[in-house]
């Protein structure tokens, strides 16, 4: 039981449980961010129903987890993680 933290890290520099962008994630939003030679990063993401919050919107705690993924994204790009 002690080994499934380790586990959980492929050695690509994300877990593959991570709750944006974990490969075994099953409800992991699609957001694949990618990092540009200017050093800035892009991403896009199409977002479905199941992370709606009222009608016609992303939930707001959805919208903060993706915010916080892409900055800490940035972060780790530009050499500085956070």
């Amino acid at each position: 039981m002690q080994q499934r933290p380790v586990d959980m890290w492929g050695g690509e520099g994300v877990s593959r449980h991570d709750p944006v962008t974990g490969p075994e994630n099953a409800i992991a939003p699609p957001l694949h961010p990618v990092g540009l030679d200017d050093g800035s990063i892009a991403a896009r993401v199409t977002l479905g129903l199941a992370y709606r919050g009222p009608p016609g919107c992303v939930h707001g705690g959805i919208s903060a987890l993706l915010l916080d993924h892409t900055l800490g994204v940035a972060n780790h790009w530009a050499g500085s993680p956070a």
